[in-house]
Parts: C-alpha cells; structure tokens; sequence
C-alpha cells in the first residue's frame, strides 16, 4: 500500500512540475543550420532534430524507420522548400509542415545560404513558435532579435569590391552578392547535372570577358569538370561547406565566418 501511495505521489509530482514548466515543443527538422536556428530561437523550450546527417546527399535522402517515427512525432518540421525535402510530405501531416521557401519565394532553395533570407527564416519560426506556444513568445521574440542582430553584424564585416566569380553550382549566389560579390554564372545547375558543352563553351567566354579569376565550390562537389574549368580559366578554385554540423562548422556563426574568412583569404591571399 505504501508502494503504491508513493508511486501515486511520484506521478502527481511530476506532472506538477510539468505544469510548472510548460510543454517542450518536439520541432523536426531537414538539416543543420535550421535546427541550430531553432535552438537558438527556442532555448531550452523545445527538443528539436535534424534528419539529414553531415555527409548525407539531401537529394537522395532516405529516412530510417527510426526517423519517421521522431518526424511524426514531432508538433511541427520547418521544411526548407517542396524541391529540396518535399519527401516529408510522404511522412508528417501537412498540417503540421512549414515549407519556408513557401514564404520567402526564392528561386533558389539554398535559402539557409544568405544573410538576408535567413533573418526572414527567423521571423516565420519566431511566428510558428508563438502560435504553438504563447506563453513563451517573448522569449522566441527575444531570442530572435539577438539572433537577427548577430547575422548582421557578421554580414557586415565583410565588404568585397570588384570581385567577380563563377559557381560550381548555383548555391552561393545570394550570399555573394549580399556580401559584394559578383556571381555571373554556374558551371552545372546541381550536383547531379552535367553541363553539355554548349553551355561550358558559353560559361567560359562570359568567365574570361569577365576576368574570372575565382570558382566558389561546395565541399561534397567532387566533380572533376570544376578542376577542368579552373584548369581552363587559370582560376583559384574556393570551396566552402553548404551545410555543417560538424567541427568546426558547430553553429551556424561558425558556418558563415569560416565561409567567409575561407573567401577573403582565396581572394586576398591573406
């Protein structure tokens, strides 16, 4: 009787605590950098996972059984675009998926990728937050401010003047031009794409009327057709990591700042 009187407490304790601190929000998430942006919004009010692992191809992404099961449990996934993760649509109720490119309209899915559609990322899971839980919504407000700040703080300690590249593929070209660079084509529209020559006869005429003298490549483009063109151009070849996750790419500052330092030094030699 006593055993039972004291697991009964126990129970009730618990839930009191509970209600005491409130319900913490289960987010699901496609990749790192918007699972880090969530975190630092929410704080310690939510439990929040990232599906896509470092070294993993998004575009040919296959969830465990384990995942699946954390997604649909999950009271909301921030998506990052139909094009990019639209296989979520297979896994969590609609209701309970926000695709942020639904919002910020980008031709270009590779939204994590620039300052300016990042702090507009922030906004529209600031908003998701508050209507899943008003009681905390200062704090995501707060949270968010500091955050927004920060980015662009870091967005204008770079200030880039005549500088003009080409991409390995189109991932980069938001960033660059919020940051003073000019992006005047693509060597091959994704990772999966081969160019047909037509196109690369055209690329490297527009690249050497321009004096292109930098190629900005992602780290998993292991392409060989990205050597050729340097090859060809007698250009420096700058590879920046699209993603992170991992040291020493541990937040999404540090994912910026190396980028950016890693351009600064390819272009300045510093």
């Amino acid at each position: 009787m006593k055993k039972t009187f004291k697991a009964i407490f126990i129970f009730v304790a618990i839930l009191f605590i509970l209600s005491i601190q409130g319900y913490c929000l289960k987010i699901a998430t496609p990749i790192f950098p918007i699972y880090d942006l969530v975190n630092l919004i929410a704080g310690t009010n939510s439990d929040t996972i990232y599906v896509i692992k470092p070294g993993e191809n998004p575009h040919h992404f296959e969830p465990t059984i384990e995942t699946v099961k954390k997604m649909n449990n999950a009271d909301i996934y921030f998506g990052i675009d139909r094009r990019f993760d639209g296989w979520a649509n297979k896994i969590i109720k609609s209701n309970k998926i926000i695709f942020l490119n639904d919002f910020i309209k980008s031709d270009n899915p590779h939204i994590w990728l620039s300052f300016n559609d990042l702090i507009a990322i922030s906004d529209i899971i600031t908003r998701s937050l508050c209507n899943l839980d008003k009681s905390n919504c200062n704090i995501y407000k707060t949270n968010s401010n500091l955050l927004k700040n920060k980015l662009l703080d870091l967005k204008n300690k770079y200030n880039f003047q005549n500088i003009t590249v080409i991409e390995c593929h189109p991932a980069w070209t938001k960033l660059l031009s919020e940051v003073g660079i000019k992006s005047i084509g693509f060597i091959k529209k994704g990772k999966e794409h081969e160019p047909s020559i037509k196109s690369l006869s055209t690329l490297l005429k527009k690249a050497k009327k321009n004096n292109v003298r930098f190629i900005i490549c992602s780290t998993n483009d292991k392409s060989k057709i990205n050597d050729t063109v340097a090859n060809v151009l007698n250009a420096k070849k700058i590879v920046l990591e699209s993603i992170g996750g991992y040291p020493p790419y541990s937040s999404i500052f540090s994912l910026f700042e190396i980028n950016l330092r890693r351009i600064y030094n390819g272009v300045y030699g510093k």
